[in-house]
């Protein structure tokens, strides 16, 4: 029996930290079982593909995708500004239909904090939960080095930290 395995992320393209992150960790799940892939828009494989030197598009159907219904993103293109926490709001709540529909019981983020439908990964690129106050910390990783995030417009950049908290959750 293969290992099913759900990955949560907004919007999956040809570029971005996170988008590298997310391909590589699908491309090393696609090898071991299935993987679907939770986000708001469609997705170019090939595009990916030559963007972060992975191979998805040749692990069909071992990867399938699942978007946003229709009205969520109808939703989300009506917000003012960007609308971050309507967006993981809704992210989570169809991920937490897909693991019931699927039996999907192992969740990936590779796209921030996310409330998982079961325990699973997180990939934190910038914490945004105003409980982490721009604290990261990489817990129960020997050696890792903490920092806080630079300033948004630049003049403060990141420092290493003394000591970090964990974010509440």
């Amino acid at each position: 029996m293969s290992v099913r395995w759900g990955v949560v992320h907004p919007g999956f393209g040809p570029r971005g930290g996170g988008e590298l992150v997310g391909a590589w960790v699908m491309q090393a799940l696609a090898s071991e079982g299935e993987v679907t892939l939770v986000t708001e828009k469609r997705v170019d494989w090939r595009a990916i593909d030559a963007a972060f030197g992975t191979e998805l598009a040749s692990h069909w159907p071992k990867l399938a995708v699942k978007l946003l219904p229709l009205r969520d993103r109808a939703l989300l293109r009506i917000l003012p500004g960007r609308g971050h926490r309507i967006r993981r709001a809704l992210l989570e709540r169809f991920a937490r239909a897909i693991a019931v529909q699927e039996g999907i019981e192992r969740w990936i983020s590779t796209c921030d904090e996310m409330r998982l439908p079961h325990p699973g990964f997180q990939y934190v690129h910038w914490p945004r939960s105003p409980q982490c106050t721009g604290r990261i910390l990489w817990h129960g990783i020997p050696g890792a080095t903490r920092f806080t995030k630079p300033s948004r417009d630049g003049s403060k950049p990141g420092r290493r930290l003394q000591s970090a908290t964990t974010c509440p959750g």
